[in-house]
């Protein structure tokens, strides 16, 4: 079955943002993984590639970090006819578990960043993520000195 099931482009990109916001808030990746295309892959920003299984495994990592993380899509910038998606996202969660090897501080934090998704045929072939982890860190009270 198609993912796009002959939908119009912008129907189909905001049922990829809404999937997007339904994996991180509830760890569901079935909506995601029904637009995912066969060679779909996540690149961070220093060019790693994860597959669908390692992104899957990137949400539960999360997920046990933070058991109620929920994710709202504040803006989705939809480009016709090009196969570009980019949505800006906010996530906030409770810090009851360890995540990026920092244990349980119970601080309730919030973070942003933004997603990039390349689209061919209504499928996500590609999905750039920008966020700082920083930010996360320092609310979670973390923070790095640079030792000369």
């Amino acid at each position: 079955m198609p993912a796009a099931d002959a939908a119009p482009e912008h129907v189909v990109a905001a049922k990829i943002a809404d999937a997007v916001r339904i994996a991180w808030s509830t760890g569901d990746t079935a909506p995601f993984a029904a637009f995912a295309a066969a060679d779909y892959a996540r690149v961070a920003v220093d060019g790693s590639r994860t597959d669908l299984p390692g992104w899957r495994t990137m949400i539960e990592s999360a997920r046990e970090g933070f058991p109620d993380l929920n994710v709202e899509i504040e803006d989705t910038v939809y480009q016709p006819g090009a196969g570009k998606l980019a949505i800006r996202w906010r996530g906030d969660g409770s810090h009851l578990g360890h995540y990026l090897g920092v244990p349980p501080t119970h601080r309730r934090v919030s973070w942003e960043g933004a997603t990039f998704f390349e689209l061919a045929e209504g499928r996500v072939v590609r999905e750039r993520g920008t966020w700082v982890p920083d930010q996360l860190l320092g609310a979670l009270g973390i923070y790095f000195l640079s030792v000369d």
